[in-house]
């Protein structure tokens, strides 16, 4: 008999990559200098972990987390949302959503568009 948490898991999995796959190919890039991609790293293993802002044209900005304990997980997640926020009021606004499982953590990304 199969285990419900692998079949739970493999499920999330395709789930992921599928909708990720849909974002990435459904970009419209007729005005690319228009577009940024939010990578949001919660994974304990990667060295990096937070939020990579990706502008174009060598343009990037990190925002580190702190460590990945359950009494940072509020001030991670306020984090997350403060920096969507202010490229909100930059006149971005977010366009597409993947996210997918690795190494017993996350990986978001977040598209979004000049308005």
């Amino acid at each position: 008999m199969v285990n419900r948490k692998i079949i739970f898991f493999g499920i999330a999995v395709i789930l992921a990559l599928v909708s990720l796959s849909f974002s990435v190919f459904s970009f419209d890039d007729s005005n690319p200098e228009q577009h940024i991609m939010l990578e949001i790293y919660e994974v304990p293993a990667y060295n990096a972990k937070g939020i990579h802002i990706y502008y174009g044209n060598n343009q990037s900005e990190f925002i580190p987390f702190r460590k990945l304990k359950e009494e940072n997980q509020e001030k991670n997640g306020d984090l997350i949302v403060t920096t969507i926020n202010k490229l909100s009021k930059e006149g971005f606004e977010i366009t597409h959503v993947g996210s997918g499982l690795s190494n017993n953590g996350m990986i978001t990304k977040i598209f979004m568009t000049r308005k």
